[in-house]
C-alpha cells in the first residue's frame, strides 16, 4: 500500500500518483511547482526509514546518482527530507526524472527481442554501465526491470544497491566491512536471477559483477527467459553456481556466434574470466552494430551482382581461419597512418559474386589499403580479380589464370606474389599488380601453406605442406633463388609444421605458429584439417640469434601490438592478451575481438596497415534470394578501430 496519496507535497513537489513499489521505496509521480515539470519522486519506505545501514543505502544511491552524468542514466534533480500532510514522520526522498516508456521486463511479456534491437539496447546499457564503473560506481542490481525503453533511448535506472568502489576490482580490504553493513538482515541484495555468484556468496561486488547481471539479461533479451531458473530460491543460487546456460544459437539461430560468445563470457563464473571492463564490453558490441549493415556510410555500395555458390572448404578454409589473427596482427603492429595519399574515409561494403562464381579463398590487401586482390572461380578456372576500393567494379589480372594462396603484395604495392598447383608440384610466381608476364621464383613438391609474407629486403618467406610433413619458415629472394631454412621443425616439440609468418614492423623478428598433431594417413597427409591442426604454439624467431622463443599455447596465428598485446586464434575465434616481452609470459585475461559477418564463419582475413579490413564470411546454408553461401566484407580505415586497442590496460 501506498505511502503518499495525492495531493501530498514533499517540499515543492505535489504528489499526483503511485507509479511503483519496490523493496526499498516507493515511487511516485510528481509535479514540480517551480519549474512545472513532471517528475518521480523515490520514497525510502516507512518500515525502513528507521534503520541506519538502510538510510545509508538510500543516501548512498542520491550520491551514486548526483556522481553520473550520462544520457543512459535515470538524472538525478534533487534530494530533501520532509514531513508530508498525510504522514506522521519526515521521509528521506529522491527527485529523478520521469520517463515515458516500458521497462525491458514489460517488452519481454511479448517474447524475446529481435538480434539488432537487443544488440542496440545492450550497447546503450554498456554505455550506461561504463560511465558509472568510470565514476567508481557499481551498479549490483542491474536487471529487466531496471532498464527503461523511451523515445530517446535506454534509461538505466535504480542504483538503490549502487556502492561506490575506489580500490580496484577487487576492494578484498573491505569485504568483511561489506558483508556486515549489508546483509545484517539476512537478505542477498540485489534481484536473485542476475546476480553473480561472488555477489551469493557475500563477496565485494566489483565492475565484473555488473558485467555477470549484464550477461544474464542479454541472454533473456536474446531468449526470453533467464539463464538461470528454478522453483525456489536455493534452485536459483545452485543453477547460478553450478550450470552452464544453453548456447543462445541453441534457441535462435539468427543469433550470431559471436554474440553468443560475448554474453557466454560475461557469464563465465569466476571473475577473471569474464570482460574485464564494461569499455572492452561496450567497444566489441558497438563493433558489432556498426559492422552488421552491408549499407556503406561514406563510400561505394556493394557490387549489385548475384550471389555465389561455393563455400571454402577442407584444408584450406582450415589454415585460412588460423590466418585471421595473423593478418591482422600483422597490420595492426603497424598503427599509424599512411604517408601517400589523402586518409581513406571510414566505410563498409560487400562484394558478391555472379551465380556461376565462388571465391577461392585467395585474398589480400595492398599495404596502402587502397586495393584489393581476391581469387575468383568459374567454368574457365581460377583468376585473381583486382578492385580499387574507390571504384565499383573489379578487374580480372591477366597472367594469373590458375592462381591459389597464398597471395602476398610487394611492399610498393605494385607486384603479387601466388602459388600455382600441377598435380603433385607447386610453383611461387610474381606478376605486376595491373597483369602480364608471370615470372617463376620456385617451384618444389607439395603445397604451400595459404599465408606467405613479401618482406621489406624484396624476400618472401613462406612454409610447405608436404607428404612427409610440413616445413619451417623458408626465405626466398622475390626475383629467385634458392631458398634457405629460417626455421627448423622440432620433432621432440611435436611440430608439424611453421606456418603463417608475420614481419614486425622496425625489426627483423618474425612472428609464426608451429603447427602440431600429424595425421594418420596419406590422405589425411594430403588435405589436413583442423582436427589435425589442432594443436598450436605461437612463437618468435629472432634472426640474429636463430633463436626460437614459445610465447603461448595452444595459439594460431598471432601479432604482437606495440602495447605488448598478443593477437592470436583459439579454437577459430579470435583473441587480444597482454604479453610480458621480457618473460615471454602472458598477463590478464584474454580478450576476444568480434568480426561482423551476419552469423558467417570467418575465413581468409587480410588487412593492411591502414586499415583496409577484408574477409571472406562462409554460410553454412543460404536459401534463394538470401544472402549468399560466401561473401567478401571490407572494412576501409579499420585502423580507427585498432586504434583504441593502444588504450587497453
Amino acid at each position: 500500500m501506498a505511502t503518499l496519496v495525492a495531493g501530498d507535497r514533499l517540499g515543492p513537489y505535489e504528489v499526483a500518483g503511485v507509479l511503483g513499489v519496490g523493496g526499498m521505496g516507493e515511487v511516485y509521480r510528481a509535479t514540480d511547482t517551480r519549474l512545472d515539470r513532471t517528475v518521480a519522486v523515490k520514497v525510502l519506505t516507512a518500515h525502513l526509514a528507521d534503520s541506519p545501514e538502510q538510510r545509508e543505502r538510500f543516501e548512498r544511491e542520491a550520491r551514486a546518482i548526483a556522481a553520473l552524468n550520462h544520457p543512459n542514466i535515470c538524472a538525478l534533480y534533487d534530494l530533501g527530507r520532509e514531513r508530508p500532510p498525510s504522514a506522521g514522520s519526515p521521509m528521506d526522498f529522491l527527485v529523478m526524472e520521469h520517463l515515458d516508456g516500458e521497462t525491458v521486463a514489460q517488452r519481454l511479456q511479448n517474447g524475446p527481442l529481435p538480434v539488432a534491437d537487443a544488440l542496440r539496447i545492450a550497447v546503450e546499457i554498456a554505455e550506461a554501465l561504463d560511465a558509472a564503473h568510470r565514476q567508481g560506481i557499481v551498479h549490483r542490481d542491474l536487471k529487466p526491470s531496471n532498464v527503461m525503453l523511451t523515445e530517446t533511448g535506454v534509461r538505466l535506472l535504480d542504483f538503490g544497491l549502487a556502492k561506490p568502489h575506489e580500490a580496484g576490482l577487487a576492494d578484498t580490504q573491505s569485504s568483511a566491512k561489506t558483508r556486515t553493513a549489508l546483509t545484517m538482515d539476512g537478505s542477498i541484495l540485489g534481484t536473485l536471477h542476475y546476480m553473480s555468484p561472488e555477489q551469493l556468496a557475500g563477496k565485494p561486488a566489483d565492475a565484473r559483477s555488473d558485467i555477470f547481471s549484464f550477461g544474464a539479461t542479454v541472454y533473456e533479451m536474446l531468449t526470453g527467459r533467464r539463464p538461470f531458473d528454478g522453483d525456489n530460491p536455493a534452485n536459483v543460487i545452485g543453477a547460478i553456481l553450478r550450470d552452464t546456460p544453453a548456447p543462445l544459437r541453441g534457441t535462435n539461430g539468427s543469433i550470431p556466434s559471436r554474440l553468443d560468445r560475448l554474453v557466454r563470457t560475461c557469464l563465465a563464473k569466476d571473475p577473471d574470466a569474464r570482460w574485464q571492463t564494461t569499455r572492452d564490453l561496450k567497444r566489441e558490441l558497438r563493433w558489432m552494430c556498426t559492422g552488421e549493415s552491408d549499407e556503406p556510410a561514406q563510400a561505394p555500395a556493394a557490387d549489385p551482382a548475384a550471389t555465389g555458390r561455393s563455400p571454402v572448404t577442407g584444408w584450406r578454409f582450415a589454415v585460412s581461419l588460423l590466418a585471421t589473427a595473423a593478418v591482422v596482427a600483422g597490420a595492426a603492429w603497424t598503427l599509424r597512418p599512411v604517408d601517400d595519399g589523402p586518409p581513406l574515409p571510414v566505410h563498409r561494403f560487400t562484394i558478391d559474386l555472379a551465380p556461376e562464381q565462388s571465391f577461392t579463398g585467395s585474398l589480400a590487401v595492398s599495404p596502402d589499403g587502397r586495393h584489393l586482390v581476391y581469387g575468383v572461380a568459374d567454368a574457365g578456372g581460377t583468376r585473381l580479380h583486382a578492385r580499387a576500393l574507390d571504384a565499383y567494379e573489379a578487374t580480372p589480372i591477366p597472367g594469373t589464370e590458375g592462381a591459389t594462396a597464398p597471395v602476398a603484395f610487394s611492399p610498393d604495392g605494385q607486384r603479387l606474389a601466388f602459388q600455382l598447383r600441377d598435380g603433385e608440384l607447386w610453383s611461387l610466381h610474381q606478376v605486376s599488380i595491373e597483369g602480364g608476364n608471370r615470372f617463376r621464383i620456385l617451384e618444389g613438391e607439395g603445397a604451400l601453406y595459404p599465408q606467405a609474407r613479401w618482406l621489406p629486403d624484396d624476400t618472401i618467406v613462406y612454409s610447405v605442406l608436404a607428404e612427409a610433413g610440413g616445413s619451417g619458415l623458408l626465405q626466398v629472394p622475390a626475383t629467385g633463388g634458392t631458398p634457405r631454412a629460417l626455421t627448423r621443425l622440432d620433432e621432440q616439440r611435436g611440430d608439424y609444421a611453421h606456418v603463417l609468418p608475420i614481419a614486425v614492423p622496425g625489426r627483423d623478428d618474425l612472428v609464426f605458429t608451429i603447427a602440431q598433431g600429424r595425421p594418420q594417413d596419406r590422405d589425411r597427409v594430403r588435405s589436413p584439417t583442423w582436427e589435425n591442426l589442432r594443436d598450436g604454439k605461437a612463437a618468435v624467431y629472432s634472426p640474429t640469434s636463430g633463436e626460437v622463443r614459445v610465447i603461448l599455447e595452444p595459439a594460431f596465428g598471432l601479432g604482437y601490438l606495440d602495447t605488448n598485446h598478443l593477437l592470436y586464434v583459439d579454437d577459430g575465434s579470435l583473441l587480444l592478451i597482454g604479453v610480458d616481452p621480457d618473460t615471454a609470459t602472458t598477463t590478464g585475461a584474454p580478450t576476444p575481438l568480434f568480426l561482423p559477418t551476419r552469423g558467417a564463419t570467418v575465413g581468409g582475413t587480410a588487412l593492411s596497415g591502414s586499415g583496409t579490413l577484408a574477409y571472406i564470411g562462409t554460410f553454412r546454408a543460404a536459401a534463394a534470394g538470401d544472402a549468399p553461401s560466401s561473401r567478401i566484407y571490407v572494412a576501409v580505415n579499420w585502423f580507427e578501430y585498432l586504434k583504441t586497442l593502444r588504450q587497453l590496460d
